[in-house]
């Protein structure tokens, strides 16, 4: 194995740093012991094994989810290598092109211009046989912004529902508000190069060798590699054409082009929106598909309509609040649902 812990030394550095590097060090130390024999394996007494984990820090929350089907995988935690909160999808036949990094999916917040990191305060977590969903709360700086996430696999394997609330005590300093974040990789292993549609035009991205520049579709929808659909509730997408390599914020890096949307805040609210993500080829062709918004008379409660891969319609119901509340969906009746919580039906 190569000296810092790749299993092939010919893999090039991770996009954003060293992240596929872990799955693929250890995936390698796993073939490699069984490829030379397990030895004999003997079961550890319980407390025995406690007393190894005293000092190790308690985390009583679910780290990650995960959905992976013949359409792709997703994945989202709340508390990754650098105790960041992040999201990544890679859709089936876009191994070489889609990545992740540190803010994939949550976005980009800056007050008074610098950067921040996000905490997780609270997350509700539910695991199904072909799915998972997510609800939770994190915050910026010194509790300036919060965010309010859910994120919704869908059992039928190529749907994911992402809802975006965030809102800031002090708008004004907030000098920099970018959500969603998806990354698509642009350099040799997909011959330097994305391909994306959107409602009105197609693009040929290039990568090494091309012209910096976002590239502003006005599309709520766009279709990328074709196999990856991303829908909006009707806020516009963007592309960031990075088409430099090895920038001093991506050193010895394959270079990244990123999937984002700029809300306009709309007093104490930075964002609010609802992102649709479709993997593999047969739901980038029904990228154009896009939530819609259903009205809720509650203040922390967003509803939204759409159709999964089956065309089966779906009603996604998100309660923000603290509190566990009732209210009246269109064509689905009263729902229930617990504090900090999604109900699908």
């Amino acid at each position: 194995m190569a000296g810092d812990g790749r299993f092939d030394g010919r893999i090039p550095h991770a996009p954003g740093g060293r992240f596929f590097q872990f799955e693929a060090g250890a995936m390698g130390k796993l073939g490699s012991a069984i490829m030379a024999g397990v030895p004999q394996v003997e079961r550890m007494d319980h407390n025995a094994f406690r007393r190894q984990q005293i000092g190790c820090e308690i985390y009583p929350f679910v780290w990650m989810q995960t959905r992976r089907s013949r359409a792709g995988t997703f994945g989202f935690c709340w508390r990754s290598l650098r105790h960041s909160v992040m999201g990544t999808v890679i859709p089936a036949s876009g191994e070489d092109t889609f990545g992740a990094d540190q803010d994939g999916l949550i976005g980009r917040i800056e007050i008074d211009g610098e950067a921040t990191r996000p905490k997780a305060i609270c997350h509700t977590d539910h695991t199904t046989e072909k799915g998972f969903r997510t609800t939770g709360e994190i915050v910026y700086g010194k509790d300036q912004v919060t965010q309010c996430l859910s994120v919704v696999a869908l059992e039928d394997g190529e749907t994911v529902v992402f809802v975006d609330l965030t809102q800031a005590v002090d708008p004004e300093r907030v000098t920099l508000n970018e959500g969603l974040g998806i990354y698509a990789m642009n350099d040799f292993p997909n011959n330097n190069h994305v391909a994306i549609a959107y409602e009105g035009g197609r693009n040929r991205v290039r990568g090494v060798g091309g012209k910096a520049r976002v590239i502003e579709t006005e599309s709520p929808w766009m279709r990328v590699a074709s196999c990856l659909g991303i829908a909006t509730d009707g806020i516009s997408l963007l592309y960031e054409d990075m088409s430099e390599r090895n920038t001093p914020e991506r050193w010895k890096s394959v270079l990244q082009d990123r999937i984002f949307v700029q809300p306009n805040a709309e007093g104490q609210t930075l964002r609010d929106f609802c992102v649709i993500l479709r993997m593999g080829r047969g739901g980038a062709r029904r990228a154009a598909k896009c939530p819609e918004r259903l009205t809720v008379e509650a203040d922390r409660v967003r509803a939204f309509r759409l159709a999964d891969a089956r065309n089966k319609p779906v009603t996604v119901v998100v309660n923000f609040g603290r509190e566990a509340t009732t209210v009246e969906i269109p064509d689905a009746g009263e729902i229930t649902i617990p504090a900090m919580d999604t109900v699908v039906c």
